[in-house]
């Protein structure tokens, strides 16, 4: 469902893979799609993803927010990041600097505007955080 069974399966041993204290026998890529992939047996009503496509390259991160976008669906998903990539398929982007939220905007509004770049450029600097909400909505 995350992709993960793809790479599993190539791995010497399939799902008998002994993997590496912190897994540092996988990629960056492959540790998230684990990460995910445990998120969706758990099945908590309430996800945080923390910078889950940060260190990624791009193929990767084309990956993981997919990945991101199966383990959402159904609960409440707060998406913490600086890459306006993450952003596509959230239903709402809230930005953060100086620990207030300066920012509630709808994701194409926020990309369009180019505030995505501004954010992201200077985040280090003014500790701006893009965090984003998506939720599923129940019909009543």
């Amino acid at each position: 469902m995350v992709g993960a069974h793809e790479f599993i399966a190539r791995m010497p041993g399939g799902y008998h893979h002994l993997v590496t204290e912190r897994g540092r026998s996988l990629s960056a890529g492959q540790r998230q799609l684990l990460c995910l992939a445990r998120a969706l047996l758990v099945d908590p009503a309430i996800l945080i993803l923390d910078e889950a496509t940060s260190n990624l390259d791009l193929a990767s991160e084309r990956k993981v927010n997919q990945a991101m976008r199966v383990v959402a669906k159904g609960r409440t998903t707060l998406v913490v990041t600086h890459r306006p990539q993450s952003l596509h398929w959230v239903d709402r982007v809230l930005v953060v600097s100086g620990g207030e939220i300066v920012d509630d905007i709808a994701p194409h509004v926020y990309l369009a505007s180019g505030a995505a770049e501004e954010h992201s450029d200077d985040a280090p600097a003014t500790e701006a955080k893009v965090e984003s909400t998506v939720r599923e909505t129940v019909a009543a």
